[in-house]
């Protein structure tokens, strides 16, 4: 791995379903943003944890079906588009 900041970066749509106004957009990007601003692949690493789908699918059953289809995409290659 690489000491090098992250770079975030808004996949296209991603926010197509965001109910706020252009303000609170902005800011919840540069939130976004500072959070990751001096955060370095290892320390991504360090603080992450992994996705337990049964709880996930108990407490939101909505988010973990799209989080499934989303995987599903990128690993059959259907979903092209670069999330990071």
């Amino acid at each position: 791995m690489t000491d090098q900041p992250l770079k975030v970066q808004f996949a296209p749509g991603c926010f197509d379903e965001f109910e706020g106004t252009q303000a609170e957009l902005d800011l919840l990007m540069a939130e976004i943003h500072s959070m990751f601003e001096n955060m370095t692949a290892e320390d991504l690493e360090a603080t992450s944890h992994a996705v337990d789908f049964e709880q996930l699918t108990e407490s939101d059953p909505e988010l973990a079906q799209r989080l499934a289809a989303a995987l599903d995409g990128i690993d059959s290659g259907s979903d092209t588009r670069i999330l990071q």
